[in-house]
């Protein structure tokens, strides 16, 4: 093995700092423009390819680093990876661009991949995801239940606002047997002068007792009662 140091690219064209290359080992190595490393024949004749290497008698860069890329097809001698946007990977491709694979290969492989149903993307089975007219259906189904929901047993057995005030207002209405009392109009109201004027007398009693400084006048009816405060 020997030191090569990565001087430039053969092309002044190529835009690219770095290339990966095979390693005699199976692993890939990146080499980085203006670093030094130390490589055998055969790699450095599979680096030449693409840069310029000079012999250096530097040591090798701290920063080489053994990458792995994602490649759909077996590489041979001589080819280039090629990335492919639609199959979101490198394909077997000729040296300087030239040969590579065919549109059938490529089409191939992307309809492999579109058929396919597990491990996908991180996904274990395509097949179990929910689509947008199964999820409308299973909502539109549980709106309509009205069994065993959200913990109650019988929705319609619900009281509903309407219902509830309703229920108020024919309580509030009625006279008898009230928290026990037999008949409300046997029991009497009381109405207490505020400082200012009595209440509104008490509904729904058989008489009324008056507590205030002043009469009640025509506010009392028969049966009232009076008590004067100072």
């Amino acid at each position: 093995m020997a030191f090569y140091k990565y001087q430039s690219n053969i092309s002044p064209n190529d835009r690219f700092d770095s290339i990966t290359i095979r390693l005699d080992s199976g692993t890939n190595l990146r080499l980085d423009k203006g670093q030094t490393y130390d490589l055998t024949a055969n790699e450095y004749q599979r680096a030449r390819q693409l840069i310029v290497l000079v012999p250096s008698s530097a040591p090798a860069a701290d920063t080489q680093k053994q990458v792995s890329l994602p490649v759909i097809g077996d590489l041979n001698e001589g080819d280039v990876p090629i990335w492919s946007e639609s199959l979101a990977a490198f394909i077997p491709g000729g040296a300087g661009g030239g040969g590579g694979v065919s549109q059938s290969y490529v089409d191939t492989a992307l309809a492999t991949h579109t058929a396919d149903t597990t491990a996908v993307h991180g996904i274990t089975d395509t097949t179990a995801l929910a689509t947008s007219s199964s999820v409308t259906s299973a909502v539109a189904t549980h709106e309509a239940d009205t069994t065993s929901v959200h913990g109650i047993t019988n929705t319609a057995s619900l009281a509903t606002t309407s219902s509830v005030t309703s229920a108020v207002s024919t309580h509030e209405a009625d006279t008898t047997a009230v928290h026990g009392l037999s008949n409300t109009a046997n029991c009497k109201g009381v109405a207490v002068h505020n400082g200012t004027s009595y209440p509104s007398r008490p509904t729904g009693f058989g008489s009324v007792e008056w507590i205030g400084p002043t009469d009640p006048g025509g506010s009392a009816q028969n049966g009232d009662t009076w008590v004067p405060t100072a």
